[in-house]
């Protein structure tokens, strides 16, 4: 049994990772950034090598083909723009268009339960979810930090995107330095700008971000159609207790943390769980930032990796 997987060129480690587990050779494609980019896409999906089994993570990629199975990796926003219009809303009748590649799946793996609740209904396969891991190379040495928990400083790492909604952030971070002058913002992941204000520091991306969260106490992702964001459990596993939206993937894991850590996109809610957590003593900080380890601790390769395959083989099998 082969099995395709056709990828973007900047793909996440995660989903590299699972198409290595199944022993998945691997094709890259050109990412669209207009219709015209899919529509020529789905043309040359014709081209494609013949496999039993290509794994898809963009709707169009082998639409042309005829496999035994075709499973679609939904690890994006693009399915939540029709369902829920976030981040951005599409036009109606580009959901009649979607209908004949949705008849060519087989299966959809997503990577979130949040996902899994606003696409289920739009889709007629089987969708199963699978969680993205921690990359192997940065698991331990996350593990063994401990962040300075006394400062008032908050980190975020994620690209300048709508779904990761830093304007958002921004907006929340102007509103807790009235009562917190003290705090710092550092904005880390690629294409921010640089805000006029000395204690917000967008440092672009960085190639190791562990020096900045040692210096920080508090992680704040206002996902806005964010599917999971590993960023997330990734500083949770180095003890930054972590606030996010209800539209962000990992939420799942912050509620576990404290339910009131999960806010809505409104700046005002996000500042006042800030103020929440900043106001805790040091003692029941600590306590919350050895239950984020515990809580991100699962979140490895190994039991990533053996789930996805699980799944791809419930799906083919």
């Amino acid at each position: 049994m082969k099995t395709l997987y056709i990828h973007p060129p900047d793909d996440h480690p995660a989903h590299i990772d699972w198409a290595n587990s199944i022993k998945a050779d691997f094709i890259e494609y050109t990412d669209p950034q207009s219709p015209v980019q899919s529509l020529i896409n789905l043309i040359n999906s014709a081209k494609l090598p013949d496999y039993d089994t290509y794994l898809i993570t963009g709707i169009e990629q082998a639409f042309l083909k005829h496999p035994k199975h075709m499973i679609y990796l939904v690890a994006d926003e693009y399915l939540l723009t029709h369902t829920l219009g976030i981040p951005f809303t599409q036009p109606s009748y580009k959901i009649s268009l979607l209908k004949p590649l949705f008849s060519k799946l087989d299966a959809c793996i997503t990577i979130s339960k949040f996902m899994y609740d606003n696409i289920k209904d739009f889709l007629s396969c089987p969708v199963y979810i699978v969680n993205p891991h921690i990359p192997d190379d940065i698991y331990d040495k996350l593990y063994s930090l401990q962040p300075d928990l006394n400062t008032h400083n908050i980190i975020f790492i994620g690209r300048n995107h709508p779904i990761n909604g830093i304007s958002i952030l921004i907006k929340s971070f102007n509103i807790l330095l009235k009562d917190y002058p003290d705090s710092h913002l550092y904005i880390i992941g690629k294409g921010h700008v640089q805000y006029d204000h000395p204690n917000i520091h967008t440092l672009g991306y960085v190639s190791d971000f562990i020096p900045f969260i040692r210096r920080t106490s508090l992680f704040v992702m206002p996902g806005y159609g964010q599917a999971f964001c590993t960023a997330v459990t990734e500083t949770m596993l180095a003890g930054l207790p972590a606030i996010v939206t209800n539209y962000t993937g990992a939420k799942e894991i912050v509620s576990q943390l404290n339910k009131d850590f999960v806010s809505t996109t409104d700046p005002h809610d996000i500042a006042s769980a800030i103020y929440k957590y900043f106001d805790m003593s040091s003692k029941k900080k600590l306590k919350l930032s050895h239950k984020a380890k515990l809580l991100a601790k699962p979140f490895n390769k190994h039991n990533s990796c053996k789930r996805f395959k699980n799944v791809f083989n419930e799906i083919i099998t």
